[in-house]
């Protein structure tokens, strides 16, 4: 089985929690799979007490409620572990460079850590499939495994989908580079050059930044900052979207 130029160990990891808001919401479960550059694994899987009610729309995708986080550690209690089983690694996971870093970074920052995970390697198998089939982790594994992913929003059996996803994309993609600052750099950038941010929310057109969707869709993004000013604003800063669009509006806000 092809697998890349590994050269330490790689981290896979998967957050449940209690929405998609990046700043806001907080990790109800957490799991971790560490792979040594001689194969060797560490698993690592807890659920957490987010300090804050869950609520039960999002109780109905992961399973976890109120009742079964309450007598679990905080965040703050097992963030050595967690920083001890990233320490020297590469990060990879599914979707974990738009949601579960950025949310990750903002539970260290709130117990006074930095989590630096911008200056980390992050290999992506979202990202590599999406640039050749967007769709789920479930169709993504049923694409590359053959077969349907089953306990789909557990934790542990999303950051094992994402190990084995990765390990059968090196075998069908011969265009896939075993490099892992390749790897880095492909699951980093725009899916081509007229994307402002990797999911290309804003594009250019002949050489202006244009909404490519949503509800301003279509409209030049300095006409909308005149127009509807709070919304970019919200953009900007709503832990949605993308750090590099939410990095980008902020510039054009500034300018």
């Amino acid at each position: 089985m092809a697998w890349y130029k590994q050269d330490k160990p790689i981290v896979f990891f998967d957050l449940e929690t209690t929405g998609s808001n990046t700043k806001k919401d907080r990790i109800v479960e957490i799991a971790i799979l560490r792979i040594e550059s001689d194969g060797n694994e560490t698993e690592y899987c807890t659920q957490v007490n987010p300090e804050m009610p869950i609520p039960p729309e999002t109780t109905e995708i992961h399973g976890i409620t109120d009742e079964d986080v309450e007598n679990c550690p905080t965040f703050e209690k097992i963030s050595e572990k967690i920083e001890e089983l990233f320490e020297g690694a590469d990060l990879s996971g599914y979707n974990i460079r738009r949601f579960d870093c950025p949310l990750l970074a903002e539970e260290f920052k709130r117990i006074g850590n930095d989590f630096k995970w911008k200056s980390a390697r992050i290999i992506d198998p979202m990202i590599i499939y999406h640039k050749r089939n967007p769709r789920t982790l479930g169709a993504a594994y049923e694409h590359y495994i053959g077969k349907e992913l089953v306990d789909a929003h557990s934790a542990l059996a999303d950051c094992r989908a994402s190990y084995d996803i990765l390990k059968a994309q090196f075998d069908k993609h011969d265009d896939l580079s075993t490099d892992p600052d390749a790897l880095h750099s492909e699951c980093n950038k725009p899916y081509n050059k007229a994307q402002v941010d990797p999911d290309g929310m804003v594009v250019y057109h002949f050489r202006k930044p244009i909404f490519k969707r949503g509800k301003h869709k279509g409209k030049n993004v300095e006409d909308v900052i005149e127009e509807d000013r709070s919304y970019v604003e919200w953009m900007a800063t709503s832990g949605t979207f993308t750090p590099e669009l939410e990095k980008f509006l902020s510039d054009c806000l500034a300018k």
